[in-house]
């Protein structure tokens, strides 16, 4: 054993000095880029080969819009009639006013329904010119932003449509067509004189071809034109349908307005 440990201490010394005599050339230089050339790294193919792939994260789609009701119902007001038996705005409105977009069942109205939403007045700031203007609330002394709430709560809860949309909406449907333009093209004004209710009925089939709803009040026995109600779509893109009943207490043909 020592005799061997003594063998190659000889081996390596004479390989040291043979080293520094020159008489044993270095191996040629290699730049690393030579060496990566001929053992290359693997690549990041190669390594999302070995590990496990998984699917790419798709977003789940909107759930789609499923009414509870048979569908909308448009009221626009007639200040006239409204001033007649409210204390009123001063000065009153020329044009017929929203009352509200309201969910409807046939034979039913949904309310107060429970709702995730929150009405947040700072995003609807784009939409308040245009509801202060078409959407005003008529009794002297009271603030619009009381009426639409009070709308929103009420109604809108029930739309399935988000605050923002359902007060949109609204505008967008009533500013498709001014019912009072529409009575004035077929001679239907206000006067001392009453008008047939089937002539207010036809005036606005004429021009939206779907049959609306109009609402009197008694008034001294006269029955006074208070309200026009269009119908539309259980949808988030409302469109206008026939209204099943034409008339709301307007048991009178003659109607004032």
């Amino acid at each position: 054993m020592i005799m061997s440990m003594i063998y190659s201490i000889i081996i390596l010394l004479n390989f040291y000095i043979l080293f520094h005599l020159g008489l044993i050339p270095l191996p040629p230089y290699l730049p690393l880029s030579t060496y990566y050339q001929s053992n290359p790294l693997p690549s990041d193919e190669l390594f999302l080969k070995k590990e496990k792939r998984y699917p790419p994260l798709r977003l789940s789609p909107p759930p789609p819009y499923v009414p509870t009701f048979d569908h909308f119902v448009l009221a626009e007001t007639w200040p006239a009639t409204f001033c007649k038996i409210k204390r009123c705005v001063n000065p009153m409105p020329i044009n017929f006013t929203i009352h509200g977009l309201w969910p409807n069942n046939r034979n039913s109205q949904p309310r107060n329904c429970q709702t995730i939403q929150k009405l947040d007045w700072n995003i609807m700031a784009g939409l308040k010119n245009q509801l202060n203007k078409d959407w005003p609330s008529l009794i002297k002394g009271s603030h619009n932003i009381v009426f639409w709430n009070e709308q929103w709560t009420v109604h809108g809860t029930c739309s399935l449509l988000d605050p923002y949309e359902y007060f949109y909406q609204t505008l967008k449907i009533y500013n498709k067509h001014n019912i009072r333009h529409i009575l004035r093209k077929e001679n239907i004004m206000p006067s001392r004189n009453p008008t047939l209710k089937h002539d207010i009925i036809n005036a606005i089939v004429n021009h939206i071809h779907f049959t609306p709803q109009i609402r009197c009040v008694n008034i001294s026995n006269q029955f006074y034109l208070y309200e026009i109600r269009l119908c539309l779509t259980a949808s988030n893109n409302p469109q206008y349908k026939n209204c099943d009943t034409p008339f709301i207490n307007c048991r009178h043909n003659n109607v004032y307005l």
